[in-house]
């Protein structure tokens, strides 16, 4: 065989054996049918809609974690009982404090955490929560402050065979709706989600008389107000009468 045959084979036995080395190196063997590293098929990325896999929140005072809504910033972080000291080590110290009432108050760009008559440094009856300037907040009952309507939290309190109570005042020439059932986060607690309208003319004209007012006036009407109080703190008749709605 003339010499540059042979060296023409030679040439292809080493790039032979350099290839073979090469997809070694990458893990493919030709007893096994994984692919190289590098050409296996990537997972598709996460998105913002798709749910993370992530634990609940627990929250001091709750029975079991709070699993938060997607994209949600979840109010409060505090249950009526727990001390002062803990709300200021969650939120850090009190934006102001009405001396006369001791009522403590958090102030954020999305809300006000009140605490009402902290008497002694401890929580008594009342946390309260109001979304502001028009930002969403979720609170422990997976409700949207700031966009949940009356109807959306009906609907939602249905989903899960939850009875809700209401109840119609007018104070302060303010009609007032309050809906109230056992708080999701502990049945030590009481969830009350509140709505007030101007008392006009045309407002009491949709809503009625006193003694027989109508809550669908409210049906529409975003909710920005919600209190959680103790349970033994509650007077029987927040509980208001059950829902015609639900």
């Amino acid at each position: 065989m003339p010499i540059r045959y042979k060296l023409v084979v030679i040439l292809c036995v080493l790039l032979l054996a350099a290839g073979v080395l090469w997809l070694a190196s990458a893990g493919w063997s030709p007893f096994s049918t994984r692919a190289p590293e590098g050409s296996e098929a990537k997972a598709p990325l996460q998105t913002a809609t798709q749910s993370p896999s992530a634990p609940g929140i627990q929250i001091e005072g709750c029975t079991a974690p709070i699993m938060p809504i997607l994209g949600e910033d979840l109010q409060p972080r505090v249950v009526p009982g727990v001390s002062v000291e803990t709300v200021r080590r969650i939120y850090g110290p009190e934006w102001k404090r009405e001396q006369l009432a001791s009522d403590y108050i958090w102030l954020a760009d999305k809300y006000r955490l009140t605490d009402f008559d902290s008497s002694r440094g401890k929580h008594a009856a009342t946390i309260s929560l109001e979304a502001l300037n028009g930002a969403v907040v979720a609170t422990p009952d997976g409700i949207e402050l700031g966009k949940d309507t009356f109807a959306t939290l009906l609907a939602k309190m249905s989903a899960r065979g939850i009875q809700t109570g209401e109840r119609m005042q007018n104070v302060e020439s303010q009609w007032i709706l309050t809906v109230s059932f056992l708080s999701l986060c502990s049945p030590d607690f009481r969830s009350q989600y509140v709505w007030s309208v101007p008392d006009t003319p045309d407002v009491s004209g949709s809503i009625g008389d006193g003694l027989n007012p109508r809550s669908n006036f409210f049906l529409n009407r975003t909710v920005s107000l919600y209190n959680m109080k103790t349970v033994a703190d509650s007077y029987e008749e927040l509980a208001g009468q059950p829902s015609t709605h639900q």
